[in-house]
């Protein structure tokens, strides 16, 4: 059911995904991804993804990473923005590009009419293989 409400604004809130990576040479990273990143964005990204990455990969790191736990070898935090995402190994950052891209283009499921609490969850987590 929508309720309608005259005079007062709503805030859309953001939806992230935490994905866990459970085995392989990633084993152990955690990257948290905006999920309801706006449409334009993801346009953007899926256009340039096609025919110049690098611009992709820059936008992806500053309008849709939320957070990690990576580490440089010499034990540095990298930075969670266009910078980090550009330290990376070239399979990681493609790999959580796709995995990312896998869970926003499939289709949403039902929203669910309650929640024990009252409360829905905003994050999701997903476990994920290299």
């Amino acid at each position: 059911m929508v309720q309608q409400k005259v005079n007062g604004a709503f805030t859309i809130p953001t939806r992230a995904l935490v994905m866990i990576f459970d085995d392989g040479d990633y084993a152990g990273a955690e990257v948290k991804v905006r999920m309801n990143v706006p449409l334009g964005v993801l346009w953007e990204i899926q256009a340039m993804a096609q025919d110049n990455p690098r611009p992709a990969f820059d936008l992806f790191g500053d309008r849709v990473l939320l957070e990690w736990n990576l580490r440089s070898d010499g034990g540095e935090a990298i930075p969670v923005t266009s910078d980090g995402m550009n330290e990376l190994p070239v399979d990681l950052a493609i790999l959580i590009m796709e995995k990312w891209a896998e869970v926003v283009f499939k289709a949403p499921a039902p929203l669910p009419n309650s929640s024990p609490n009252g409360v829905t969850s905003a994050e999701e987590d997903v476990r994920t293989a290299q």
